[in-house]
């Protein structure tokens, strides 16, 4: 992810309106400009790949992922949370043809080197909650193969901007306050950042655009 733009990432949709993870969020997201979208996958006990933070209620009717990718397609790039193991090759197959954009993502490191073993030529990231200090960061991203890092915005520290500055590994979750996605936006470490407003992140980045002195000034 080398773009000069720090993308918007709409998480689950335009999720602080409609609920998460539904195709009204998701065609909100889309309305409204977001670079991406965000969303958790997960598998029924018959083997259809859903999207939903948590695990499926019985009797409910989460959204396919086979109907985000239809809807995604041509429109908008998507960045798909694996939020268990078993299922990485499926999922491979419900995103092809593949769509400029596409990363996939996991907390878990067997999952994102899964995916990389089965296809080495798709973006994976390594999802970092927040209160996991623990050892190098950036390190546990490259063990697994990921080529990016996603950590929670609290830790997003100054150490690690430095480490990543210029490069744009960091895909950062979720940042709403317009304050901290004004930082976030303008830090050249962030490739991306994960937001339950994308309208008001799209608003933010607008307004640091217009407000950048010319080249060489």
């Amino acid at each position: 992810m080398t773009t000069a733009t720090t993308l918007i990432c709409a998480h689950r949709g335009a999720s602080a309106q409609l609920p998460d993870n539904s195709l009204a969020a998701f065609e909100a997201a889309i309305a409204v400009g977001a670079d991406m979208i965000e969303a958790d996958v997960r598998r029924l006990a018959d083997n259809t790949l859903v999207l939903s933070h948590d695990p499926a209620p019985a009797g409910s009717t989460p959204v396919r992922l086979d109907d985000l990718v239809h809807l995604a397609a041509g429109r908008i790039a998507l960045d798909l949370e694996l939020k268990e193991a078993g299922y990485e090759e499926r999922v491979l197959q419900a995103v092809e043809p593949r769509q400029p954009g596409l990363i996939l993502t996991s907390f878990l490191p067997a999952v994102v080197a899964r995916l990389r073993e089965l296809d080495p030529a798709v973006t994976t990231g390594l999802v970092i909650g927040p209160g996991d200090h623990g050892r190098d960061l950036l390190g546990r991203a490259a063990e697994c193969g990921a080529q990016l890092l996603c950590p929670h915005v609290s830790l997003v520290t100054d150490a690690l901007r430095s480490t990543t500055s210029g490069s744009a590994h960091l895909v950062v979750w979720t940042v709403n306050e317009p304050g901290v996605l004004a930082e976030m936006l303008r830090n050249p470490a962030v490739g991306c950042v994960i937001t339950d407003v994308p309208g008001l992140a799209l608003a933010v980045r607008a307004d640091g655009l217009s407000g950048q002195s010319p080249a060489g000034a």
